[in-house]
């Protein structure tokens, strides 16, 4: 979720503490405040501008010397808060979507109770929650901003859109250089790995599996790997999205237990075996498919709805007074060419990518082992402008960096780590292409 995430308050605290207080177990009280009001009944009254708040060595602290400070201090992060949360309650009205006061205090107590077994014996809960920037009445708005999420991206939740599968993997990938030890007198190095021969190899399982050979057996004998052996190939559970073009489209007509033919992919050529299907999925799968899906469908709706908006900042310094020198045009330097078709407004897309704030700081990756390519639209607004322009031209295997203006990213608003009017700076590299139809 785009908001700081509940669930960190507990972070900090492992399981087997001392149990919380009996004054830390009581039951929070519901707000008085009617709902849609930004949980005002957990906002304690405003101090009038002359009460003293503290004496130091018999100074007074007055609020009026507090004010201006909470403004400067925290003003701006409160305002991006109730941007976002006006946004969102905008349009769940569209989807004719609500969260109900009896819904926001039950999930509201619910998270209150988990807090409360974390809480060190002797610490108020009001005190705790403060302390790692959650008051109540923060906590009870970011809860009804969940709530109203959730059921606005359940709205496209399809269990057909997943499936369970096993793998077994060919390797495409050219072979290790012998050491100059090893090496046998008047031998080639290889330099290209030989894709007909692995092509051929994976054609050779596919057609054994296909004749009804035992998986485990073809497994065991074709070269995987220990761990792949030992779990039976299993991936489980996967976002039909996730894979190629090509395997996709099998996906979506083929039988439990049937084998997918041989598929390039970054880890070599695979083939997949249907496991299960999305519609009869047991209930505990589905539910953790389902809360997999809404965590990072939430984080694309609050980008596209804070993209798509209006926000006009009346208070702060935004844009005029920074004196940073940000880029004035999209950079585009091509590190590695690809081949085949080039990248065109409309074709689907699968990349691999890091990117980094001006600082060098990374914010976001999905190069890592295992990590599965991000899929996209070119050209259909799913993602910040410098990326629908920055990776036309593109083809398969090629690899880009991308120097991006803020004026192409997230403009004004501050995305998450990415504070606003960011330059973003991006490696790029296609894994796939699907060409528009």
């Amino acid at each position: 979720m785009i908001f700081p995430a509940l669930f960190t308050l507990l972070a900090a605290h492992q399981a087997g503490q001392a149990p919380a207080s009996q004054a830390a177990k009581a039951k929070v009280q519901p707000p008085v405040a009617k709902s849609n009001d930004f949980a005002t009944g957990y906002l304690p009254s405003a101090p009038q501008p002359s009460t003293v708040l503290a004496k130091v060595n018999g100074v007074p602290i007055k609020a009026s010397d507090v004010n201006s400070l909470l403004w400067d201090w925290a003003g701006r992060g409160v305002i991006e808060d109730l941007i976002l949360f006006e946004l969102i309650r905008e349009r769940a009205k569209m989807d004719h979507l609500t969260a109900t006061p009896a819904e926001v205090q039950q999930a509201f107590d619910k998270q209150m109770a988990e807090i409360q077994k974390q809480i060190p014996a002797g610490q108020d809960l009001d005190t705790f929650i403060r302390e790692k920037g959650f008051p109540k009445s923060r906590l009870y708005m970011h809860i009804e901003a969940d709530l109203l999420m959730t059921k606005i991206v359940d709205l496209k939740f399809k269990k057909t859109d997943y499936i369970n599968v096993s793998t077994l993997v060919v390797s495409n990938k050219p072979p290790q250089p012998p050491t100059p030890n090893t090496q046998p007198p008047g031998s080639t190095i290889p330099t290209q790995p030989d894709k007909a021969v692995a092509l051929g190899k994976a054609m050779d399982i596919y057609n054994r599996l296909s004749k009804g050979e035992d998986w485990d057996k073809v497994l065991q004998s074709s070269d995987q790997s220990p761990q792949l052996v030992q779990s039976h190939g299993s991936l489980g559970w996967r976002a039909i999205a996730a894979f190629p073009p090509q395997t996709q489209a099998e996906f979506r007509s083929i039988k439990l237990h049937a084998y997918t033919k041989p598929v390039e992919t970054p880890n070599g050529l695979q083939i997949f075996k249907v496991d299960g299907l999305g519609e009869n999925a047991d209930p505990a799968s589905l539910e953790s498919l389902k809360k997999e899906y809404e965590a990072r469908a939430k984080q694309s709706l609050a980008q596209e709805l804070q993209g798509a908006a209006k926000i006009e900042r009346m208070y702060g310094p935004v844009a005029a007074t920074s004196k940073v020198k940000h880029l004035e045009k999209l950079g585009i330097v091509d590190v590695k060419q690809g081949t085949g078709d080039v990248v065109a407004n409309g074709d689907e897309v699968w990349v691999i990518y890091t990117g980094k704030l001006a600082n060098g700081q990374v914010f976001d990756s999905n190069a890592k082992p295992g990590a599965n390519p991000f899929h996209f639209t070119v050209g259909a607004g799913m993602v910040i402008k410098g990326w629908d322009q920055g990776l036309l031209g593109m083809k398969k295997g090629g690899q880009r960096k991308l120097s991006i203006p803020f004026t192409m990213a997230y403009g004004d608003r501050s995305m998450g780590t990415i504070p606003a009017q960011s330059d973003l700076y991006f490696d790029v590299e296609v894994k796939d292409i699907l060409k528009k139809k």
